[in-house]
């Protein structure tokens, strides 16, 4: 029989003898408990059943046979192969721009422009300047979550996501700097013989150049290539070969990717009633490894290209309960 919910409240109710705190306790229970009740019901086994197998190009676990750690590619399965959407494409220029502003304003809090720029260095050590410099760094912050959520949403590689948020923050940073350069450059050309850029402003935009200049060139490489794995999924979804197989094994590489842990997974299958094994990389949030005998199912093309995904359709779907040893240690990049 069922619990009514008086029933249930009961069960929160401390006895006579209880001291003051157990009281305390027994009623922000009880009352926790009635919220809970009147906004929401508990999850059923059916629905949390069903909710492991959503999701999963997003949440893991991914595998992949060709690439390793943050350079695994997914798919949703609703969506078309990524693309620079607009969305993108506004995050991007405003990602730029604001790192440009904070640039800027930060740079002239240096203490050599004085020196050579009096009247910014004054109008930099007003109230107003340090408050521009905090929302600056605020939008800065906010473009680029607004840029990576948009990246992860259509290219689901984090090699890219953060390639890309890199490119634009370096992109930023060096045009603020740019910015006071080209000043110094006008006052030199009016015939200003003692003005000179700090030599601590170069020390700082000198690396985030390195980095745009390296990295800029390969922002449309690596997207070209991210939509060629995207597409190769598509493909192999909608033409390759199924065979049913399982997780046989995995290995903890005991490292991260994004956050999430890496392992070398041995995956089984039979065909012609020969069993067969491969090994693939795999990520995943760290309470959704896998069991042995997790159903995957293995796509295969004319190429031999392969293509392994869970199998949310056959039973043994199951995580691994104690997943807390692979949450990555705090301070480890």
């Amino acid at each position: 029989m069922g619990n009514t919910q008086d029933d249930q409240e009961h069960r929160w109710q401390a006895g006579p003898q209880a001291s003051r705190g157990a009281r305390w306790f027994s009623e922000f229970a009880a009352a926790a408990h009635r919220q809970s009740a009147r906004y929401g019901r508990e999850e059923t086994a059916e629905e949390a059943e069903q909710r492991k197998r959503e999701d999963w190009w997003e949440l893991g676990p991914v595998f992949s046979t060709t690439d390793r750690g943050a350079r695994i590619t997914s798919l949703d399965p609703s969506r078309e192969p990524g693309r620079f959407s607009g969305r993108l494409v506004a995050f991007t220029v405003g990602g730029a721009l604001a790192w440009t502003a904070f640039s800027y304003l930060g740079f002239a809090e240096l203490p050599d422009v004085g020196a050579t720029q009096p009247g910014l260095h004054d109008r930099a050590r007003t109230w107003w300047w340090v408050v521009l410099i905090v929302l600056a760094l605020k939008a800065s912050g906010l473009a680029t979550w607004r840029l990576r959520g948009e990246a992860q949403r259509q290219f689901r590689q984090q090699s890219v996501v953060k390639g890309l948020a890199l490119v634009v923050a370096s992109f930023g940073i060096t045009a603020g700097a740019a910015l006071h350069f080209a000043a110094y450059a006008s006052a030199l050309g009016d015939g200003e013989a003692n003005v000179e850029p700090p030599a601590i402003m170069l020390f700082l935009a000198v690396p985030f150049a390195s980095v745009l200049a390296v990295r800029a060139p390969w922002v449309p490489f690596a997207l070209w290539r991210v939509q060629r794995r995207q597409r190769r999924i598509q493909q192999l979804r909608g033409t390759g070969r199924r065979f049913d197989g399982e997780v046989a094994s995995l290995r903890f590489t005991e490292s991260w990717a994004g956050g999430k842990p890496r392992f070398e997974v041995l995956i089984r299958y039979e065909h012609a009633g020969v069993r067969r094994d491969f090994s693939t990389a795999m990520v995943t949030d760290a309470d959704r490894v896998p069991l042995p005998g997790f159903p995957v199912r293995i796509m295969v093309d004319e190429r031999s290209a392969t293509l392994v995904e869970p199998d949310g359709d056959r039973p043994g779907y199951d995580f691994e309960s104690n997943w807390a040893k692979y949450v990555q240690p705090s301070g480890d990049g």
